[in-house]
């Protein structure tokens, strides 16, 4: 399982915001990081101020769409 959590890390989060709907601004943000050659992570809005959530998940930087 660690293995996995290791593999599963990326730095760059985009923020969801709640209720967790991605909407199309969101899907162009997303995409346009990939074709960037950023892997984004989402992270949900009442986790951004969660520092041991981020640091878990190996989230060094949050893009807010």
């Amino acid at each position: 399982m660690a293995l996995l959590a290791r593999l599963v890390r990326r730095r760059i989060a985009l923020v969801l915001d709640e209720p967790h709907r991605a909407g199309l601004e969101f899907a162009d943000r997303f995409f346009a990081l990939i074709d960037e050659g950023v892997r984004p992570a989402i992270v949900t809005r009442q986790r951004v101020a969660d520092a041991d959530h981020l640091a878990a998940r190996g989230i060094e930087e949050l893009i807010d769409h």
